[in-house]
């Protein structure tokens, strides 16, 4: 069978993590996420140590990230900022080749832009791949930041029943609502339901994204295997 490539779309704090943590402990892929790199690549810029954290993984990502961008502490908040998702970009492209070639099977939690990383997915479905996209579809979107916000970030605490980036996920930002463009939130409402081979909700709470995202994995596992 051909390995899966598995989009996750929706809007911040639509519950993207939480069916790709799902859907990695049950389809048996790799949980891809840009938040792996970027939550460390702040922490570093904030001052953290590799003392800081418990887990021989943590401690890892720390020390390759740091000695390779150790360069953010010295930069102001603005310039990190472009540092940081520079640095984000080039190790997901590198981690996405990794994967591809090794033929693994990958969720990935967002949507990607930008010409390189539509490149690299372009080169995943040459690979033969199966592809898949789903929409998480959000209905009230202050739920949703109302969740981010309430996250805390913890690489200690992990599922080792995920694969891959299996750290407690936060948001990557103090303040999320820096993330949050009503504009886009328009938009994503005005999306096409055909453009996506799976459609949940999260309109209500999370267990009932959780109870969809069951019948979700059933349905993947239907058409990927049956």
């Amino acid at each position: 069978m051909k390995p899966y490539y598995i989009e996750l779309v929706g809007n911040l704090g639509a519950g993207l993590t939480t069916v790709a943590g799902y859907l990695s402990e049950n389809l048996d892929a790799f949980r891809f996420s840009t938040d792996y790199y970027r939550n460390m690549l702040y922490l570093i810029k904030n001052g953290a140590s590799i003392n800081d954290f418990k887990t021989d993984s943590a401690k890892m990502l720390y020390t390759y990230l740091n000695d390779k961008y150790g360069d953010v502490k010295k930069l102001n908040d603005t310039d990190a900022s472009v540092y940081i998702e520079k640095a984000v970009k080039k190790e997901s492209l590198l981690k996405l080749k990794e994967l591809t070639k090794n033929k693994e099977s990958i969720i990935v939690d967002r949507h990607y832009k930008g010409s390189k990383r539509e490149k690299a997915l372009d080169d995943i479905l040459i690979h033969g791949y199966n592809k898949r996209v789903i929409y998480i579809k959000s209905l009230d979107m202050s739920k949703n930041i109302e969740r981010v916000a309430l996250k805390k970030l913890d690489y200690d605490n992990v599922n080792p029943r995920i694969k891959g980036f299996n750290v407690n996920y936060s948001s990557s930002y103090s303040n999320v609502l820096d993330l949050y463009e009503p504009n886009n939130d328009a938009l994503m409402k005005l999306i096409n339901n055909r453009l996506f081979d799976y459609i949940i909700g999260n309109e209500k709470s999370l267990y009932d994204l959780e109870n969809n995202t069951k019948e979700l994995c059933k349905a993947i596992k239907g058409n990927l295997y049956g």
